[in-house]
């Protein structure tokens, strides 16, 4: 299978894949933004839940079937790692993406002279009081996993060939903005700045995080490659030890 991208299929059918993501994506979140989800949850929450987990496990089949090997190589490093190093990576991730809501947080009570969350978030909280449970799967597991490998794990890469700094801020951008479109016209011109600075940071600290993170990754890949190579040319594994 012809690779491309650090692990992403080239194959044809498998683009068509990569780019459906995309679109379905930004169709869901204009759909979000037009009311008619809110609609359907006036009428009864759980359709407005059930909606948003078939999107969510629409996207997952998707993105399972065109980025398999990417998926099953960040894995294999995820195992590789030591379990404590993980866990200071989850800590450190949550304790700055606090600190730099925090900092949005202070922004907006000093330029607004209040606090108040997005219509995006608005909508998401809704679902915790009527269905925790499902709540918790679809924001905390499967919102997480399609978004940061649309974001992260797809743009990110497309707009790499205009710079690392080009994708982090790209990303960022879009990151904020697409979860700022259901407060679109909504609020006034300073509330809605100040909430989407707030998620735009995030995609920011995201996209550097992410950064990092592929360079262990990419190396992880290309010694499990090479070693494999040498090894379906039986060369034997002392040259194999020696070229790792």
């Amino acid at each position: 299978m012809k690779k491309e991208n650090n692990y992403i299929s080239t194959e044809m059918n498998h683009k068509k894949l990569i780019v459906g993501v995309v679109i379905i994506h930004v169709c869901f979140m204009l759909i979000g933004a037009s009311g008619i989800i809110s609609t359907l949850k006036e009428k009864n929450i759980f359709y407005g839940l059930l909606i948003n987990m078939i999107y969510q496990l629409t996207l997952i089949i998707m993105i399972g079937v065109a980025m398999k090997q990417y998926l099953i190589t960040s894995f294999k490093k995820f195992k590789a790692d030591r379990i404590s190093v993980n866990i200071k990576r989850v800590l450190a991730g949550v304790g700055i993406a606090f600190l730099l809501s925090c900092i949005a947080g202070i922004i907006e009570m000093t330029v607004c002279s209040n606090t108040s969350v997005s219509a995006n978030q608005s909508n998401v909280s809704g679902y915790f009081v009527d269905y925790p449970i499902l709540a918790v799967i679809m924001s905390v597991i499967m919102g997480p996993f399609t978004e940061e490998i649309i974001y992260r794990g797809i743009l990110f890469r497309f707009f790499s060939k205009y710079g690392e700094l080009c994708a982090v801020l790209v990303t960022g951008f879009l990151f904020g903005t697409m979860h700022m479109l259901s407060s679109f016209g909504n609020t006034n011109i300073l509330l809605f700045l100040c909430q989407w600075l707030d998620y735009f940071l995030s995609g920011i600290l995201l996209g550097f995080i992410y950064k990092k993170l592929q360079k262990y990754l990419d190396k992880y890949f290309n010694t499990r490659h090479l070693e494999s190579d040498w090894c379906c040319n039986d060369i034997n594994k002392n040259n194999v030890s020696k070229i790792i």
